[in-house]
């Protein structure tokens, strides 16, 4: 199984927390034109926060020396791609962005409170869906 690594990244603007989002070209062969946070796939002998930031200077443009890493997030599995992906969360401190096009069409900025006003909703997918 293939591991990949994703920065959770967090910005405030005008005092309030942002949380922040791209979305993939939609000429990428692999999940084209889906929400998701700047990451990818580990090198050999990487770490995966090593990965992490690499990624997302390629992606979003955003300096390492900016980031200031908070925690170590669950580890999840992509369904489709069978791919461990381990999320990390961080602060940025500079509102600073130079998108790749080639891989980022753009950016979502969700501010923190609209999860504190949404409710919870379960959604269940029958099983054999994801089965070949």
């Amino acid at each position: 199984m293939r591991e990949a690594a994703v920065i959770v990244p967090v910005i405030t603007i005008e005092g309030e927390p942002y949380l922040i989002l791209t979305r993939r070209s939609r000429k990428l062969k692999s999940h084209p034109g889906q929400i998701s946070f700047p990451g990818g796939i580990r090198d050999n002998g990487e770490e995966l926060w090593e990965t992490a930031l690499r990624e997302m200077e390629e992606e979003i443009g955003v300096d390492r020396d900016s980031v200031l890493f908070v925690h170590c997030l669950e580890m999840t599995e992509t369904l489709m791609s069978r791919i461990e992906v381990h999320p990390f969360l961080a602060l940025l401190s500079r509102r600073v962005f130079r998108l790749n096009k080639e891989e980022v069409e753009e950016l979502i900025f969700v501010e923190l409170s609209l999860f504190q006003r949404t409710k919870e909703e379960v959604i269940r997918l029958p099983s054999r869906a994801f089965h070949s």
